[in-house]
């Protein structure tokens, strides 16, 4: 999940360079309108800012997912890895127990 999130952020940047490039000053293919040099650099200063923002946000969209699969996956799946599916004489409390670890499992997907 990690690296999904990871790759994800990664191919927004990589999009916004490409946008980047195609409106640059430099390139010859697509007009331009001029600005004076001023309220370019500070347009610029502040489409940095923002992209900054933005980016920020993803990071901790992200890290809330991450934070949030851990929180409700990994009790469920260690109680079912390490009890697995045992008989035992004690079986309405390991139901029970499994059971709702189950539902919190499940407040994942909501």
């Amino acid at each position: 999940m990690i690296g999904c999130g990871s790759r994800m952020i990664a191919n927004i940047r990589q999009s916004k360079n490409r946008v980047a490039q195609q409106n640059s000053p430099h390139n010859p293919a697509i007009a331009t309108v001029g600005v004076p040099i001023s309220k370019e650099i500070k347009t610029s200063d502040t489409n940095r800012r923002q992209t900054a923002a933005i980016d920020q946000i993803l990071f901790l969209m992200v890290l809330a997912n991450v934070i949030t699969y851990i929180i409700t996956q990994i009790p469920f799946n260690i109680y079912t890895l390490y009890y697995g599916y045992e008989t035992s004489d004690d079986f309405t409390l390991y139901s029970l127990l499994r059971a709702f670890l189950l539902m919190w499992s499940s407040i994942y997907f909501v």
